[in-house]
């Protein structure tokens, strides 16, 4: 299963502009003295109202609030339910396309949820699409590789075991489907056999004007002998569109 998606996640893996979560390193004590405050004054409430821990878990089911996502790998780890360990997530791509933002996609179960630690800190996380997934992360400055670790947790299940990726903080150079995909910027894709026609460097021949009008006469012909109507529409490349999100370097 995971070759048959490769091909598909190579065309879709995409490049966001990312910003560093910098509170991921300010969530330290400061955070859990206020969780501590909040609890405490939870207990004191609970003691003057008469009701118990039963009734608080009441209230909180009955509030229909989603289960907070974790922040650390630890969270991340006690984020399952259930006795069966979920699988973990298959990676067939990661590539770091700039310095300091890389991607990752691959497979996993339909309805997982698949989380990225760095260093003990939940940095990205992505819900399945339809068996498949696609992390963007934010790098840290880093002269030697680091490894990225990769849980999947299903719905009604424990937490996956860990599959370790190890990432370049500096760009590669290399590119998904390299030779026909243009990562811009945003996460866009372009053809990029599409350069010539953006950058007005390429014209049609008198003989490529010939075939054409030729190929579109007979088309026309053989579809009006059936009472079929032909519209041609002529369909912009969405670089014609979008230039500003194409790769920084290519002026229209």
């Amino acid at each position: 299963m995971l070759k048959k998606y490769k091909r598909y996640i190579s065309l879709l893996l995409a490049v966001c502009a990312v910003c560093l979560l910098v509170s991921a390193c300010s969530g330290g004590e400061s955070g859990e003295s206020a969780v501590s405050a909040e609890e405490t004054e939870s207990a004191a409430s609970a003691v003057e109202t008469g009701s118990g821990p039963e009734s608080s878990a009441a209230e909180e089911v009955s509030s229909g609030e989603e289960k907070p996502l974790p922040e650390t790998e630890a969270e991340v780890k006690r984020y399952g339910e259930g006795e069966t360990r979920s699988d973990p997530p298959a990676v067939a791509e990661y590539i770091t396309a700039e310095d300091r933002r890389g991607a990752i996609g691959g497979t996993c179960a339909e309805g997982a949820v698949v989380f990225a630690v760095l260093r003990g800190k939940v940095i990205a996380h992505a819900n399945s699409s339809h068996g498949t997934f696609i992390l963007e992360l934010p790098l840290p400055q880093s002269a030697s590789a680091v490894d990225v670790q990769l849980y999947a947790c299903e719905p009604g299940k424990q937490t996956s075991e860990s599959v370790t990726v190890n990432m370049s903080s500096s760009a590669t150079g290399e590119y998904p489907a390299p030779g026909v995909v243009w990562v811009g910027k945003d996460g866009w894709l372009f053809f990029n056999n599409t350069e010539r026609q953006f950058t007005n460097n390429e014209n049609l021949s008198r003989s490529a004007k010939s075939r054409i009008t030729s190929r579109t006469k007979q088309r026309v012909s053989s579809y009006s002998n059936r009472d079929i109507e032909l519209i041609y529409v002529l369909i912009p490349n969405p670089n014609e569109l979008y230039p500003q999100e194409m790769p920084d370097g290519i002026e229209q």
